[in-house]
């Protein structure tokens, strides 16, 4: 019983959060962004009401259930990034291993890091009470409704904070855990969409495809309004069992993987494949690779062979095990939908080859020269006689190669779909891609070719402005991921600012503003006469903005972080 009434990790953890300015930080922007999200909705909910004062009555569902989808993918893009790194800052600082000699056991360990995640992201839900509490009072909301609202979002906070503490337990870096946790979301998350029967058949029968269903706590609240209260409450049991397994699972592996000397089951795989090879080709007579020291570019030496993921050999195996799974899941959906022309499912595998990209210059980026203050060795690097751009230069070499060789996975899968594209429009003859003209696709064409090119490496180089300004590896992962998604999704900000609270027409000149933002040429794809709903979005002009102010922003950020690289390396200023 000692340790129910004794939390001395939770106190530390929830100290320290209260002192650190960016958790007000946080609470500050999480709440803006909710208020002007909620504020959009009624605005665009009231805007085709007669009497706005009295014709939001009975609303108060509509306003809810946006509240709800704001909070919940908020929640599934801040804990990740909150809990991931719980316990390996432990093993990195060497903390770790001191924690598991006093008394607190693995469990306690366990239990208090998850519950120090849960309390603060507890925190930013707290915010959202009063506006929840204002769509109950504009009715059409039953109190049911509500109370199960607020249990499946605090269902999704303990799930999302298990999962990331179970790999952040099992990891031995941050950036691992923080990658691993936001990839097995990814497919926890997205494999509801590969049963095309819906949540509705896992109420009346448990099937293979279904169960996957049940970890997803969105589908819960799609079927509040169809089933009563104690069937939604029974069918959240898997999800409070997933949550116990990741819980269990995170406490066996705490005390086996509290050191992060060594390789891993992967990489030691990697290197058993190595020696395998090495000793056929030197029974064979073949040459073996020099492994001597560089005379020149040592930097980029050592994060090209000392480095897992750039290691070329390694790079190729991932590349081949990633896309012939992509190609046996988009197999099994053409099977399953019946539907041979697969373009479109094609289509969105390589946006999510193009987001994975995004996710790893963020994570990567921001911690080239961040990670090497936390470890130290940043100040042996600048007392080389290297100049600081150079080895800012040579430290990108690794991410590049990651970076263009997932990009070229995802070509060849637009190629794939470009020609089952092609098929289908010589013998389907109500397809809209086909009656779209050359315009049109030269513009989709283009656009595509654009995003690929220029939102990789313009993220990369803002992903190192943020690691040369924020000394603390963490804090520049969070923040040029918070950075990242909000940029991303300025799309939607500035359409709803302008067409939703200002009434702005598409036809109006000011929504040139939305070509300024990187969300907007995706929506080019679904443009079949070059144009966006008639109005001012043509989709030369559209694309021009793009590539003149992104890549400008391109080379404006690459300028910059390599004009001041001494200066915010710190390089002769006595530190």
């Amino acid at each position: 019983m000692r340790w129910l009434l004794s939390f001395p990790l939770l106190t530390k953890e929830l100290t320290e959060q209260s002192a650190r300015k960016r958790t007000y930080v946080l609470r500050f922007v999480y709440a803006t962004l909710l208020l002007l999200a909620f504020a959009l909705v009624y605005q665009q909910t009231a805007r085709f009401m007669s009497d706005q004062s009295l014709g939001m009555i009975g609303k108060g569902g509509d306003l809810f259930e946006a509240l709800f989808y704001c909070q919940y993918w908020a929640i599934l893009l801040l804990m990740p990034a909150l809990a991931a790194g719980s316990l390996t800052s432990e093993k990195e600082q060497g903390s770790l291993t001191i924690l598991l000699l006093t008394d607190l056991g693995p469990w306690e360990l366990v239990l208090q890091k998850w519950l120090s995640r849960l309390v603060t992201v507890g925190s930013f839900l707290l915010l959202s009470m009063p506006l929840m509490g204002l769509c109950y009072a504009f009715g059409g909301l039953e109190a049911e409704r509500l109370v199960l609202g607020i249990y499946i979002l605090l269902l999704t906070c303990m799930q999302t904070a298990a999962v990331a503490i179970a790999l952040s337990a099992w990891c031995r870096g941050s950036i691992a855990a923080l990658l691993s946790t936001y990839g097995l979301l990814l497919v926890m998350y997205a494999s509801p969409a590969l049963n095309t029967g819906g949540y509705q058949r896992a109420f009346s029968y448990y099937s293979a495809a279904s169960l996957f269903e049940l970890l997803w706590p969105e589908r819960l609240f799609s079927t509040i309004l169809n089933v009563p209260t104690s069937s939604v409450m029974m069918f959240s049991i898997p999800i409070l069992l997933s949550i116990a397994f990741a819980l269990a699972f995170a406490r066996w592996a705490l005390p086996r993987r509290a050191q992060i000397t060594g390789p891993g089951p992967l990489l030691g795989l990697f290197r058993r494949l190595d020696g395998l090879f090495e000793r056929t080709d030197a029974k064979l007579g073949r040459r073996r690779e020099r492994t001597d020291l560089p005379d020149q570019t040592p930097v980029a030496w050592r994060e090209l062979n000392r480095r897992s993921l750039a290691n070329w050999r390694y790079l190729v195996r991932f590349l081949v095990a990633g896309l012939g799974t992509i190609v046996g899941i988009v197999t099994l959906i053409a099977i399953s939908g019946g539907n041979v022309h697969i373009s479109g499912v094609l289509h969105v595998s390589a946006l999510c080859l193009l987001g994975l990209t995004l996710l790893l210059v963020l994570v990567l980026g921001s911690t080239l020269i961040a990670a090497e203050r936390t470890q130290q060795t940043l100040d042996v690097l600048l007392t080389t006689p290297l100049t600081a751009r150079t080895i800012l230069m040579e430290k990108l070499s690794g991410l590049r190669r990651i970076t263009w060789a997932i990009l070229l996975s995802a070509s060849l899968i637009l190629l794939w779909g470009a020609y089952e594209k092609y098929i289908s429009t010589h013998y389907e003859t109500n397809n809209g891609f086909s009656d779209s003209g050359t315009q049109g696709k030269l513009s989709v064409v283009i656009a595509t070719c654009a995003y690929f090119i220029i939102l990789p490496p313009l993220f990369t180089w803002f992903a190192v402005a943020i690691g040369l300004l924020v000394r603390s590896r963490n804090r520049a992962m969070i923040t040029a991921l918070i950075g990242g998604c909000l940029w991303l999704g300025s799309t939607m900000i500035i359409a709803a600012i302008l067409f939703g609270l200002f009434n702005f027409r598409e036809s109006s000149p000011i929504a040139v503003f939305i070509y300024f933002t990187p969300g907007y040429v995706p929506l080019l794809n679904e443009i079949g006469n070059g144009e966006l709903n008639g109005g001012f979005g043509r989709a030369p002009l559209a694309i021009t903005v793009f590539i003149l102010w992104h890549g400008g922003l391109w080379f404006f950020l690459r300028w910059w972080c390599l004009r001041h690289a001494d200066r915010l390396m710190r390089r002769g200023a006595g530190s």
